[in-house]
């Protein structure tokens, strides 16, 4: 089964019910997991992305993208070139069809845990899913600093290799701001046994080429990182986690250490990222597309990424109505100077957001 794990909160849990909703609803119940192994149907997944693919690659855009590269018509935007694993070398319970949601947090509402186990068995009828909610102590995480992030609920993904079963050699950690847009279980054919992580870059103005972190704790030296060419500082809201070797280099306990001894600036991503230095498998920016910035969301319907994202943040859980009118009024002024190709590509997409955001903003959970 495809385990995925959230940091959720009893304020979170509904934004992590509609992401949950995308998953579901984008997986294809006529296709079984072995059939992402075969050369057709990776074609077809990177043909069939939006209803004017060709047109959307000729665009000369070229904008901030994901948790984010800056990539344009040329970019990487499919898996094609990526090693796959071998179906047959997989055991028994990494073939079997089915998602397992584990959710993270320090307090789940019993009226909450409810309404998701209604949630999981009516979208179980379109594809196998359960959940697992695992609570975590508020206290192991509170002396970590609140720098960028909002609150410490953020640093629970450390422990996300840590909540899946021994003999489940991946898991794959998602932010609860996002909106999944394709079939997620291709990702679980990569190979990258030898790595510790595939994720995609972050945004160009939080890249960090090499710095010095300075020590909290007289007994321990300051910490250096570089940027290393095979790979980038990466957006820790998507991380495809090799579990065995996670375990192996006892990286959970790596990263609570270095979070209470250096000074970082960016939260659970900084700590991530200079513990993990460099191990990593680079994903297309497609997996990890941003929608945020107000008008930037209109520009962002032009971008050949945005007519093939996968994935696609949000952000939506700060945005009111009023916002969301603007930045659609805004879209339909500029997409009249569009082809009719790019306006049947865009609106197909614009209503799948519509929907998302109303969900969102409405805070609606089944």
């Amino acid at each position: 089964m495809f385990h995925i794990v959230f940091n959720a909160d009893e304020n979170y849990i509904k934004y992590t019910a509609v992401l949950i909703n995308s998953i579901i609803k984008n997986t294809d119940k006529n296709k079984k997991f072995k059939d992402f192994f075969t050369e057709n149907c990776r074609a077809n997944l990177n043909t069939n992305l939006s209803l004017s693919t060709n047109l959307a690659l000729n665009s000369s855009v070229n904008l901030t993208t994901g948790g984010g590269d800056c990539l344009n018509s040329k970019g990487n935007f499919t898996l094609d070139t990526y090693k796959l694993l071998n179906y047959n070398d997989l055991n028994e319970d990494e073939k079997k069809e089915g998602y397992v949601f584990h959710i993270l947090s320090d307090f789940v509402s019993t009226e909450s845990h409810t309404k998701l186990d209604k949630l999981t068995q009516e979208l179980s009828k379109h594809y196998p899913c359960e959940f697992k909610i695992h609570i975590l102590s508020y206290d192991d995480f509170k002396h970590f600093p609140l720098c960028w992030v909002r609150t410490h609920l953020a640093y629970y993904r450390f422990k996300s290799a840590s909540v899946v079963p021994e003999n489940i050699s991946k898991v794959l950690y998602l932010d609860t701001d996002m909106l999944v847009m394709n079939d997620l279980r291709e990702l679980f054919t990569l190979d990258f046994k030898d790595k510790l992580v595939a994720a995609c870059e972050d945004a160009p103005y939080f890249t960090r080429r090499h710095l010095i972190i300075k020590s909290l704790s007289t007994s321990k030296p300051d910490f250096t990182y570089t940027q290393k060419d095979d790979f980038v500082y990466f957006n820790s809201g998507l991380m495809l986690i090799n579990t065995e070797k996670w375990r192996a280099l006892d990286i959970e306990n790596k990263l609570f250490e270095f979070a209470a001894n250096y000074d970082f600036k960016c939260g659970d991503q900084d700590v991530l990222n200079f513990v993990i230095q460099n191990d990593g498998l680079k994903l297309p920016q497609t997996y990890n597309f941003l929608l945020d910035f107000g008008t930037w969301l209109v520009l962002a319907f032009l971008h050949p990424l945005w007519m093939r994202a996968k994935i696609a943040i949000l952000n939506s859980q700060k945005t009111n109505l009023r916002q969301c009118k603007k930045i659609l009024k805004s879209f339909i002024i500029v997409i009249t100077a569009l082809s009719l190709g790019k306006i049947i590509s865009g609106l197909t997409r614009l209503i799948s957001l519509r929907n998302i955001l109303i969900m969102r903003l409405g805070g609606i959970m089944p």
